[in-house]
């Protein structure tokens, strides 16, 4: 062979290997394409890897192992997409739910510490009522010492004017015989005028403990009102927390119940991939199994739409909703918000 036969042989070889390179080179990019095209949607991607499961267990009960390992390969990546979403629900939700926990733990210890004012606050307001309670006796006694008083010193007053009257007949007679009882007389109005000054001194020392006990009534009626006040205002923020911490406690068990389903939702895409990394044949019953718990019915969590009233449902169709509300990018938790458990994801 000549060296011209010579190059257009290489020049063909050459290029028939480019061909046949090129060629293979299509073909794996095509594969690579379909192995890592996937459904768009967590909700495509998880029917996908459904029918593909149920696909496979067709094809164990009509013995065809080889078809079944086929198809039940076909959801590998959807598998894999769903079990790093999931991981990514189940520690979000787990946030949530520890940060709802701190809260509402802190919220128990705020309920605490009103509690305990409000059995201060009583134990004070008790303590009020005795102190009223004494000082309206007091004023009582008070009034009845002055009403007794009043009543000597007008007794007094009554006996001073009728000596002083008997005196002043005598006067007009002291030269008579007889002004002994002149001076006795005088005497007595003396004394008279002693326990008269005495008794109205009494009388004004009385009313004026009077007054001071009725300042201190008003006092400390003052303060009981703003002690009632406040009790009052206590038992309402009370009543508002503990209402708070009744929702709050209903939230907290939803968000339980939520962290309990996309925990099983993470293990069945786990036992799922497990599988893909195996051959079908001889696991046929791990395969069954996984697909018998897809029917599994499990408590409806409140934020799942469907029947009204229902209060259960299938593992597939919590799965799927799980998937809408991840490509709906909406919380996959109780919608309502407040400041201590926050739904937002």
């Amino acid at each position: 062979m000549n060296a011209y036969n010579t190059t257009i042989c290489v020049g063909k070889y050459r290029l028939a290997s480019r061909v046949v390179m090129g060629a293979i080179y299509f073909l794996v990019a095509l594969l690579i394409g379909m192995e890592g095209a996937t459904a768009d949607t967590y909700v495509e991607q998880t029917n996908s890897a459904i029918e593909q499961l149920t696909r496979s267990i067709e094809f164990i009960n009509a013995g065809d192992a080889d078809q079944a390992q086929q198809a039940f390969g076909d959801a590998s990546n959807s598998v894999r997409e769903l079990r790093k979403a999931s991981a990514r629900a189940l520690d979000l939700a787990n946030k949530q739910h520890d940060t709802c926990l701190n809260r509402v733990v802190a919220l128990s210890i705020r309920v605490g510490d009103i509690f305990q004012q409000e059995v201060a606050l009583r134990k004070k307001i008790d303590e009020l009522d005795a102190t009223l309670a004494k000082a309206t006796e007091d004023q009582k006694i008070t009034r009845d010492e002055i009403d007794s008083l009043r009543s000597h010193l007008n007794n007094a007053a009554a006996s001073l004017r009728v000596r002083d009257e008997k005196l002043k007949e005598l006067s007009q007679w002291f030269w008579v015989p007889g002004y002994g009882q002149y001076l006795a007389i005088r005497t007595l109005i003396d004394d008279d005028i002693g326990q008269y000054n005495s008794l109205s001194n009494t009388l004004k020392d009385t009313e004026l403990r009077l007054r001071h006990n009725k300042e201190t009534l008003i006092q400390v009626e003052t303060l009981k009102t703003a002690m009632l006040n406040e009790k009052e205002n206590l038992a309402k923020t009370s009543s508002g927390l503990s209402k708070m911490r009744e929702e709050l406690d209903r939230r907290l068990s939803d968000m339980k119940a939520v962290v309990v389903f996309l925990t099983s939702g993470g293990v069945f895409w786990q036992k799922m991939g497990n599988l893909l990394d195996i051959t079908v044949k001889g696991h046929e019953t791990d395969l069954k199994l996984l697909y018998e718990s897809l029917g599994r019915n499990i408590a409806r969590l409140p934020f799942f739409k469907g029947e009204v009233g229902a209060t259960t449902t299938t593992f597939k169709e919590a799965l799927l909703e799980l998937a809408a509300a991840l490509d709906a990018d909406k919380p996959f938790l109780p919608a309502e918000t407040d400041s201590y458990c926050p739904a937002g994801w």
